[in-house]
């Protein structure tokens, strides 16, 4: 029996210097909202030791008191538009790497692109929530300058050559909780309408919010647990209808049905449902998170690491003990990898060969450097033999590689075409990645 077990991130971003932008001020006198607490000018807080990105510096726009949108128009418009809400925490906006240089590439596609320059540092007002819209407090200043960017490009619509209907929002970390929650209130203003320029609708037609905060614990964890109840309650019938299992009982002991609040046994169990799920040859494919690119979950528990959200913990801007806290978390992470190894390891499959011998087991991360949104160079762990098509204790460096043949699409591609999936290619993929077995 094969099992495989296909765990997949994918962040595409593009290196081109955006040409020189319209600078629009988004308010005509004191935005409205909650402030952000600068401390003296807006300034590049990046320092001359920084970490490097794809080989250079990038922006990290602090103390912004004064929002802007800077409009960049292709040469060859198609008529729609994406306003650009870069990350950086609610602390700084990270202004090339997820504002500028995605405006390059969206003009390269045709589309104009407005990136927003929203208040920042607004963390400081903390994630409670604003109970009349149900947005972290956090977050209110950055939306309300995202509607008014909104609703100041629609204004311009005609002007700019633009289809009011074909105008959308995107976003990155906190710039992407900022388009999302844009998007869920469509239309309800979080301010007063200032001038004719409010007039028009602040609502996206569409939004791309690309690991966006918070947001998921709004929309998307309301809907999760209103699936779980929805499970339980359904047990409680004690009737089975439809597909029977061919055991009558599992044969290995079933974690317990409640979730727990151990981080430690949570994660173990959900590692030991998996191996039930194959094991009961119940699925072949399975994915597997132990966090989300901002998770709050806290570590506490582990030694030496700061009873802090893991998010925060991530941009560490090279504090000592944040470093070993992260270190740490990581080993904790690797350590689930290797009890799933060994109880796969474990599981007698017959001819010889266990589970371990017939899984491929994909472990990584969709980012090298959390604090300052690197996605390159991404390490990542592939265990297990997959029925004899991968041969492990090795390691594969790919960096003398071109571009296009270290593209993490190339290893899904020979990881479906190992499962028997029959594909000419996967995303950006250009060749089989060799050297596997």
């Amino acid at each position: 029996m094969k099992h495989f077990f296909v765990t997949i991130w994918c962040i595409s971003t593009s290196l081109l210097s955006a040409a020189s932008p319209q600078v629009f001020q988004l308010w005509p006198a004191t935005p409205p909202g909650p402030v952000a607490k600068v401390e003296g000018a807006e300034r590049d807080l990046t320092k001359p030791d920084d970490k490097l990105i794809a080989g250079r510096i990038i922006i990290k726009l602090g103390h912004v008191s004064t929002p802007q949108m800077h409009v960049y128009l292709p040469e060859k418009a198609n008529g729609g538009a994406v306003l650009v809400c870069p990350g950086g925490g609610f602390s700084i906006l990270a202004w090339d790497l997820e504002g500028t240089e995605v405006a390059e590439w969206l003009n390269s596609l045709g589309f104009a692109a407005i990136v927003v320059k929203y208040r920042v540092p607004t963390r400081e007002h903390g994630d409670t929530l604003n109970k009349q819209v149900n947005t972290p407090l956090k977050a209110v200043g950055p939306v309300i300058d995202a509607q008014r960017a909104m609703s100041l490009t629609r204004s311009k619509a005609v002007e700019w050559g633009l289809d009011p209907q074909r105008i959308g929002i995107m976003g990155f970390s906190a710039g992407g909780e900022t388009a999302g929650l844009t998007a869920i209130l469509r239309d309800e203003r979080l301010y007063p309408k200032v001038d004719a320029a409010d007039e028009h609708s602040c609502a996206p037609n569409f939004a791309l919010p690309i690991y966006p905060g918070g947001f998921y614990d709004n929309e998307f964890m309301h809907s999760v647990q209103d699936v779980e109840q929805r499970i339980k309650r359904a047990a409680k019938e004690e009737r089975l209808e439809g597909w029977r299992p061919s055991l009558t009982k599992p044969d290995m002991p079933r974690p317990p049905a409640e979730l727990p609040q151990d981080v430690r046994e949570h994660m173990r169990l959900m590692c030991d449902l998996l191996l039930l799920a194959w094991q009961m040859d119940k699925t072949r494919v399975a994915t597997l998170i132990f966090n989300r690119d901002v998770s709050h979950m806290k570590f506490g528990f582990l030694d030496g690491v700061l009873n802090d959200q893991l998010h925060g913990i991530s941009h560490h801007k090279e504090d000592a003990a944040k470093l070993a806290g992260y270190q740490r978390i990581n080993q904790f992470h690797v350590e689930q990898l290797a009890y799933l190894m060994s109880r796969m390891k474990q599981v007698d499959e017959g001819n010889g060969t266990s589970m371990l011998d017939n899984v491929i087991l994909q472990f990584g991360s969709n980012m090298f450097n959390g604090d300052s949104h690197d996605g390159r160079n991404l390490p990542m762990i592939l265990a297990g033999h997959g029925g004899g098509s991968i041969a492990g204790g090795r390691v594969l460096d790919l960096s003398s590689k071109t571009e296009e043949q270290q593209r993490a699409c190339n290893l899904y591609l020979t990881i479906a075409q190992r499962m028997g999936v029959k594909l000419d290619r996967f995303g950006d993929s250009v060749e089989m990645l060799g050297g596997l077995s």
